[in-house]
């Protein structure tokens, strides 16, 4: 996942493991949240009247990556 000051990117697997890249522009993301998960955490958002789910994400501290996105969001 990268986050630049108006996309946020994410690059990973898709449900059959094919790979799978997607581009968010942040002013049509809205409702984002962490959502806990037994095994690991997701970021779920709303983009243009679609809910969004991320899964496969590489990092222990979701929360602060959520904060961050939040924080491009505000601007």
């Amino acid at each position: 996942m990268i986050l630049t000051n108006k996309r946020l990117f994410f690059y990973g697997p898709d449900v059959s493991n094919n790979p799978i890249f997607e581009e968010y522009s942040f002013a049509k993301i809205s409702n984002l949240k962490e959502q806990k998960r037994l095994f690991n955490n997701q970021i779920v958002f709303m983009y243009d009247n679609e809910w969004k789910k991320i899964k496969h994400i590489q990092t222990n501290d979701v929360s602060s990556l959520v904060q961050k996105i939040h924080e491009q969001i505000s601007k």
